[in-house]
């Protein structure tokens, strides 16, 4: 479904949910490791890297750490998405939080007629969507256009699922709009350099803003506090450089 607006969209700004928007709490990982105890009748004793990374890809090294057969991986996802569901209304397991600053971030940017919001984002889309109703962020969003952690293990293919999408909905060329991630790891400026798209890094996780430069971020916010600064960084924001 086309959606019509008074000023064509010029520019789609994909924000991360974890460690950016929201502190997940262990609300992610506990569906992971609950849906893996009913399933294999154990417990996750692995250390499985997560920031940054694909529910998806983290469920496969769940598997490979544990043994177990990678041919599991569809139902293991699907199994934690049909868990996570009843959260969108429930919210009864989210342990999470808004970060300061997110909520005015988002509606002040929306005042910008030409930029359209949605998600790029790690998380399985049953999973995210419930934790962006636990914030009350859902609204703030096109979700429509939005990328989750179902479609690809690794995050940089997300970028084109989020921009074909876009295409669909606003009718826009592909050659008419500007792609913005905004994300708190290296792992979401590595998104955006391999996808061509530009990067607005925050350091409202577990890197700094050294580390996010490092990264290739040309443009790092400290936080999301000052909405203002929030938009111009949107608005002005470059492709990632090379890391290092």
């Amino acid at each position: 479904m086309t959606r019509q607006r008074a000023n064509p969209p010029d520019r789609l700004v994909l924000w991360d949910i974890d460690g950016t928007l929201v502190d997940p709490g262990r609300f992610g990982w506990g569906l992971i490791c609950a849906t893996y105890r009913e399933l294999f009748g154990a417990e996750v004793t692995a250390a499985v890297p997560r920031a940054g990374r694909t529910d998806r890809a983290i469920c496969a090294d769940v598997l490979r750490l544990h043994d177990r057969s990678p041919e599991h991986l569809d139902a293991f996802c699907t199994a934690v998405a049909a868990r996570a569901a009843p959260e969108r209304t429930a919210h009864s397991s989210f342990d999470g939080h808004l970060l300061p600053g997110a909520r005015r971030a988002l509606r002040t940017l929306a005042g910008q007629p030409t930029v359209v919001q949605s998600v790029l984002t790690g998380n399985l889309a049953a999973i995210g969507t419930a934790k962006l109703h636990a914030v009350e962020l859902a609204d703030s969003m096109d979700l429509a256009v939005a990328a989750f952690g179902d479609h690809h293990e690794d995050r940089a293919d997300l970028v084109d699922v989020a921009r074909r999408a876009f295409t669909r909905r606003y009718q826009v060329a592909a050659d008419r709009f500007r792609t913005v991630l905004v994300g708190d790891t290296p792992l979401d400026v590595a998104a955006a350099r391999s996808a061509g798209a530009d990067v607005v890094a925050v350091a409202t996780g577990h890197y700094s803003p050294a580390e996010l430069t490092a990264a290739g971020a040309a443009l790092v916010l400290p936080s999301l506090v000052d909405a203002d600064s929030v938009v111009a960084a949107v608005l002005t924001a470059a492709p990632a450089g090379p890391a290092g």
